[in-house]
């Protein structure tokens, strides 16, 4: 009798932890499925983003996003989006790039859900080179002094840039210091965390309508 029921302990917490595991995964994809939902409402012009212009907050509706990038120009649109986990949490940000005549200049319109709501921050055409599936990428400063493997986060409304492989030069374009994760890195350091950034998977970029928005979120 003893042994019966300690196999039927056994098996009660067997399944309690089944129980548990089978919300969780439920909560999870109820959670996932809620951003898919919200991503597609402002992907197909069905409600707008927030976004933060001069220091108000306003409401902005996707086809006012090349006007952010490129105030004067009729030949500005979004080109090409993609879904990743910029800043690691678990959950996808949607990024849209922006191109103007030639492909010319634009830059980055991020998309970041918090609650019901989808926030939209906008970054340099020198941000996201080589955007990799992890949400990690490249980018250079404006001057050229530097270049950084990168990744975002998210802080009270605003979104940073986290370098997390930087080498800086000075003078004559000649190397001064090299960076990972913050700390100081010899050069042997610093060109074999760029081998292991380069090998990562590059992220899909899909061309924007309807099609595709449809294929990724509907």
């Amino acid at each position: 009798m003893k042994r019966k029921n300690h196999i039927r302990r056994k098996t009660d917490i067997f399944l309690s932890g089944l129980l548990v595991l089978s919300f969780a995964g439920c909560a999870a994809f109820s959670a996932l499925e809620d951003a898919e939902k919200t991503y597609f409402s402002v992907l197909s012009g069905e409600a707008p983003l927030l976004y933060t212009e001069e220091g108000e907050e306003v409401s902005l509706d996707l086809d006012r996003v090349p006007a952010v990038f490129s105030r004067e120009s009729d030949y500005s649109s979004i080109w090409r989006f993609t879904a990743v986990d910029l800043d690691g949490d678990g959950e996808t940000e949607v990024l849209l790039q922006v191109i103007d005549v030639a492909g010319d200049m634009g830059g980055y319109m991020i998309l970041h859900r918090e609650a019901e709501e989808v926030y939209g921050y906008s970054a340099s055409y020198r941000d996201f080179e080589d955007l990799k599936t992890d949400g990690t990428y490249s980018c250079t400063h404006p001057a050229g002094t530097a270049v950084s493997v990168c990744r975002s986060c998210f802080d009270g409304g605003s979104c940073l840039t986290e370098p997390l492989i930087c080498s800086s030069t000075e003078n004559g374009w000649e190397t001064a210091a090299y960076f990972i994760k913050g700390q100081p890195a010899s050069e042997e350091e610093y060109l074999a965390a760029i081998e292991r950034q380069a090998a990562k998977p590059d992220a899909v970029w899909r061309p924007f309508d309807e099609k595709n928005i449809r294929e990724m979120f509907a």
